[in-house]
């Protein structure tokens, strides 16, 4: 089997005025699936008692820093057919993994979700029936006997399934949104005849998933997430869908009859940038309002209700100069989130600082 060991991302950020350079592109968790778990081989003596699924933990082989154990399951099904890692690849028959960390906490910007899959484990070649999705937003199962065939798709906020050929389709993806398990709760615009053709429903194929908040860091239940779905580097369908608790929680699941397989995970946070925004009230005016906000929040305040401009998450002397930069605008629209700045900005408005240390001499 060839594998895929590096997946190349390449990305611009242009700085302009107020607008700083933020977190560049960054690889949050990945996994080869180089090991063997749970029964090993995909049909691990069949009708033994002690077959037991098991992916274990990402090796992170192409990059991240984020590693846990999947949540997998069901647990241990009769006939050596379980969800384990053969030495290569991640297999799965009528269930699936799940990876119990939300990238959104990590990725305010948007993230990417890259893997390879096939609908047939070389095990079990065929050319049938059968899926294998994947999901965001699944609640995490209490139960591992619970995850079954619809794991990836019961339960999650947005899920993505790549079947045989439907209609015109020689390879049907389908794209669903708070599906309940039925795989009915398909995407406004979308059906069982899904928008993009994938291509071979026998071969291997590289999927790439893109997640953007169309704004940063948004991801809740009324928040549109913009999404682009690339397989092999070319077939791509665009979209957006609405976001949900734990959005960036990944699960993957396939149905029964043969063993399915996926490979080569990565996902990254995509790199954004921060607007420095003195209106802290939100009147769209930067005015002696907000400076007295500032005034109040100097020293204890975080948020930018608070008086933090720059969303470092202190209130302090950087800010004042923001919005002394800013006095008598609109205000600026954010496009992300800013990371910490690297220091202080010396104060250089004699008159707004003395104001200001008056201000604080008759509290």
């Amino acid at each position: 089997m060839n594998k895929l060991h590096c997946l190349l991302f390449t990305s611009v950020v242009f700085v302009a005025a107020c607008v700083r350079p933020a977190w560049a592109q960054t690889v949050i968790y990945s996994d080869s699936f180089n090991r063997t778990t749970g029964s090993g081989d995909p049909n691990f003596l069949p009708a033994d008692p002690d077959n037991f699924s098991d992916w274990g933990m990402n090796d992170n082989a192409m990059g991240g820093t984020v590693q846990m154990a999947y949540f997998v399951g069901p647990e241990g099904r009769s006939g050596g057919a379980n969800q384990v890692t053969d030495g290569s690849v991640a297999t799965m028959i009528a269930g699936g993994g799940m990876f119990d960390f939300d990238v959104t906490t990590v990725a305010p910007g948007g993230f990417t979700v890259a893997f390879e899959f096939n609908r047939f484990h070389p095990i079990n070649p065929g050319t049938g029936n059968g899926f294998i999705a994947m999901g965001l937003g699944r609640t995490a199962p209490e139960d591992a006997t619970t995850y079954g065939p619809l794991g990836a798709l019961n339960g999650s906020d947005f899920a993505i399934l790549f079947q045989q050929g439907v209609d015109a389709n020689v390879g049907n993806t389908q794209f669903f949104q708070d599906d309940d398990g039925t795989g009915s709760n398909f995407l406004p615009g979308t059906a069982a005849t899904g928008p993009l053709d994938y291509g071979d429903p026998t071969a291997t194929h590289a999927v790439l998933l893109t997640m953007t908040p169309a704004v940063a860091g948004a991801y809740g239940d009324a928040d549109v997430i913009n999404f682009t779905l690339e397989v092999d580097g070319s077939a791509s369908f665009n979209s957006s869908v609405l976001g949900g608790d734990d959005f960036g929680r990944l699960a993957f699941s396939a149905n029964p009859f043969v063993h399915r397989y996926i490979d080569n995970l990565v996902v990254t946070a995509l790199p954004f940038t921060a607007v420095d925004n003195a209106d802290f009230n939100g009147d769209t005016q930067v005015d002696g309002t907000d400076f007295l906000i500032w005034q109040r929040g100097f020293g204890t305040g975080a948020t930018l209700a608070e008086g933090d401009a720059n969303n470092s998450g202190t209130v302090d002397g950087a800010d004042l100069a923001i919005w002394e930069s800013q006095f008598g605008t609109g205000a600026v629209v954010a496009t992300g989130f800013a990371v910490p700045e690297p220091g202080a900005i010396v104060l250089t408005v004699a008159g707004v600082a003395g104001a200001w240390v008056v201000g604080r001499r008759r509290r």
